[in-house]
């Protein structure tokens, strides 16, 4: 602190200049650094706050129960909605998996979809493969009718 005082003026103030400048850096530095803190509490808030719905869950199980009723309709529909069942419960099990406390309850809903949605996509493909069999079965019929003499 003694040389301070043979210090001439102008290296007083620059040397205060860059105190200052320091002051306010690490006031800064602190200052992100609490804010960083308050968005880390709520990111845990959020993450420990109460039961939250996977986001396609009711999706999900209506595209697998209409799956089901849908498969009579030459298959297609069923198909169809089936596999888009099955697809948004591959992405909606990501979800469940990051943080299964918070999404257990919704995801019930979602993996009844998905079954739905294995039944309708096998009751579909069973149908079609049921109308091939039927058309070739009344093809080969009829083929074989028209070149049968009863004499």
């Amino acid at each position: 602190s003694y040389k301070w005082i043979f210090l001439p003026i102008y290296h007083r103030r620059k040397l205060n200049n860059f105190a200052d400048k320091d002051k306010k850096l690490s006031l800064n530095k602190y200052k992100i650094k609490k804010m960083s803190e308050e968005f880390e509490n709520l990111d845990e808030f959020e993450v420990s706050g109460g039961p939250a719905a996977v986001p396609n869950a009711t999706a999900v199980l209506v595209l697998g129960i209409l799956s089901i009723v849908t498969c009579w309709l030459y298959g297609i529909p069923g198909i169809v909605m089936g596999i888009i069942a099955i697809s948004m419960h591959k992405k909606d099990k990501a979800l469940y998996l990051s943080n299964k406390a918070k999404y257990e309850q919704s995801f019930k809903n979602s993996k009844a979809g998905f079954i739905c949605g294995i039944i309708g996509l096998s009751l579909s493909a069973l149908w079609i493969i049921y109308l091939i069999v039927v058309l070739l079965f009344v093809a080969g019929t009829v083929a074989t009718a028209g070149s049968y003499n009863a004499f």
